[in-house]
């Protein structure tokens, strides 16, 4: 595997589609800035950040919040020194059991093998509606199937 920014990128997501958060972020600048589309309001571990220490705190708790049920890289590309990946996604919210599914992009800049500069987007309505909806479930106790 080459320092080409895809394949750095690819490396990423394969760890963290084996749930490897360590392995994901031997792959991270220590002043890496991290900024996914969704704001914090709706995601507690949305909006940006700077700093490695800031970002596995920040996937950490995207982890303590949803189980990964699929995290698929279905196109990557390179473009200068960032690679760019689309990921089909599954994951499933632990306190109710309801689960979100789609499609992100990710924009990694990587320089010396290392990404300095990581952006994740999603479809923000999405995602509010999606978190809208759990927060009802979980007020209203609603019965899930698990």
């Amino acid at each position: 595997m080459t320092d080409e920014p895809k394949n750095v990128l690819f490396s990423f997501c394969r760890a963290w589609e084996r749930r490897d958060l360590a392995g994901a972020l031997e792959l991270v600048h220590r002043d890496v800035k991290y900024a996914m589309s969704i704001p914090q309001d709706v995601l507690l571990f949305g909006g940006e950040t700077q700093g490695n220490a800031a970002m596995s705190d920040r996937m950490q708790m995207m982890r303590d919040q949803f189980d990964l049920q699929r995290f698929e890289t279905v196109h990557d590309k390179s473009v200068d020194d960032v690679g760019h990946a689309r990921v089909a996604y599954s994951f499933r919210h632990k306190a109710t059991g309801e689960t979100i599914a789609g499609t992100m992009r990710l924009a990694a800049r990587v320089e010396d093998g290392l990404i300095v500069a990581f952006e994740q987007y999603h479809d923000e309505d999405r995602v509010r509606a999606f978190m809208g909806f759990v927060a009802y479930v979980a007020t209203e106790r609603l019965p899930i199937d698990r």
